[in-house]
């Protein structure tokens, strides 16, 4: 079953003892302190005929996820949490030569988390993921602040603005940032995504969104279809 997902979801054809066999891998490695073997790692995982989404969401995410899952469940120390994320950042700047020939032939988008979002990392696989599948990106990271935001918006002028809220208590700054953004004039698509999101606030769709969620394949797959919908219409 889990075969079947894979190859509809991102076109990969691996078998589950192969699938299981690579996580248990890369999570090891996480745990290791050895910069070096992470690296290599990294450069093995770039060379496998697998996109990055497959990669991200699959491999390193679940494992990283499974880590921090194992501390919360204190069954190994918050340090191990700390490791991984230090040989996650050495890996991912290997993968990311990968978007080097990434061909950017659809329109802008313009990615960052509202001021009081720290949390970078999740953006950052986004905009990734936007670069694979030939978009260009405007990435501003994490707690921009929304002048920033609404200033590099009206600049660029990109074709969507996607912002990330880590916590329900970042709403209130993200909707102010999209009320702002419209007041400017930006008439493009915006859409919004993050752990706040597990739960859709009420009336979402009259704060200036265009979408909402969690999955960025879904994401993705949306924006795809507006491009098209817009240079039709064109």
């Amino acid at each position: 079953m889990e075969e079947e997902v894979y190859e509809r979801r991102y076109g990969v054809k691996i078998a589950v003892d192969d699938y299981n066999a690579l996580r248990k891998r890369v999570k090891d490695t996480l745990l290791n302190k050895d910069e070096a073997a992470s690296k290599k790692l990294g450069e093995e995982l770039a060379g496998m005929p697998y996109p990055l989404s497959f990669l991200y969401l699959e491999v390193l995410t679940p494992a990283l996820n499974g880590i921090t899952d194992e501390w919360h469940d204190k069954q190994r120390p918050f340090a191990d949490v700390d490791t991984a994320w230090d040989q996650f950042y050495v890996m991912l700047p290997v993968l990311r030569r990968r978007l080097v020939t990434a061909k950017a032939g659809k329109p802008p988008v313009f990615v960052a988390c509202v001021q009081g979002n720290e949390h970078e990392i999740g953006t950052r696989l986004l905009a990734d993921l936007l670069r694979e599948s030939g978009y260009q990106i405007i990435f501003a990271g994490a707690g921009t602040d929304r002048g920033e935001i609404v200033n590099e918006v009206l600049s660029r002028k990109p074709a969507c603005v996607s912002l990330s809220v880590s916590m329900p208590d970042q709403l209130n700054e993200l909707f102010a940032t999209i009320a702002l953004l419209r007041d400017k004039g930006y008439e493009g698509r915006i859409a919004a995504g993050g752990y706040a999101f597990q739960v859709r606030p009420a009336g979402w769709e009259q704060r200036g969104l265009d979408w909402i969620g969690l999955d960025p394949l879904e994401f993705i797959a949306w924006l795809d279809r507006e491009v098209a919908a817009k240079r039709e219409a064109a």
